[in-house]
C-alpha cells in the first residue's frame, strides 16, 4: 500500500517511547536524554514528511480530509506535550534524577505518550480509510 512507509515509521515511534518509558521505570536520567533526544528526532522528521507531503494530498483530494480529522491539530498539541517532557527530563538531569524530578518526569512522559499513540492510531485509521477508498 502506498503508506505503509508511514506505518513503518510509526512502528519505530512506538518502539521509542516504549524505550523511553523502560529508562524511566529504571531512573536513568542518561537514557531518559539519549532517548528522548532520539524518539522527539524521528518525530519530528516523520511530522514533517507528513506535513510536506502527505497532508496536503489528503487536503486536496480527499476534501479536506486532514483538517476535518484533525491531524494538523494533533500534531501541534503533540509538540507542546513533548515539550513538557523535554522540560521535565531537563529538570531531572539538573536535580540529578531526584525521587520528584522523576516523578514529574513521569507524569509528563505518560500524558505525551498516552497522546502521541492515541494520534498515531488516529492517523492510520486516517489513512486506512484513504488507501480502502482508492485501492
Amino acid at each position: 500500500q502506498p503508506l505503509d512507509v508511514i506505518m513503518l515509521a510509526h512502528d519505530a515511534i512506538r518502539e521509542g517511547l516504549s524505550d523511553l518509558k523502560a529508562a524511566h521505570k529504571k531512573g536513568d536520567v542518561q537514557g531518559l536524554n539519549k532517548g528522548f533526544d532520539e524518539v522527539s528526532n524521528v518525530i519530528q522528521v516523520h511530522q514533517r514528511q507528513e506535513e510536506r507531503f502527505v497532508l496536503p494530498v489528503l487536503e486536496h483530494r480527499c476534501g479536506m480530509l486532514a483538517s476535518k480529522s484533525g491531524l494538523y491539530d494533533e500534531h501541534s498539541k503533540d509538540g507542546m506535550q513533548a515539550n513538557s517532557v523535554r522540560r521535565a527530563i531537563e529538570d531531572a538531569s539538573a536535580q540529578h534524577g531526584s525521587e520528584e524530578s522523576l516523578r514529574a518526569v513521569g507524569e509528563a512522559l505518560a500524558v505525551w505518550c498516552e497522546g502521541h499513540l492515541k494520534h498515531l492510531e488516529h492517523e492510520e485509521e486516517v489513512y486506512r480509510s484513504v488507501d480502502a477508498q482508492y485501492a
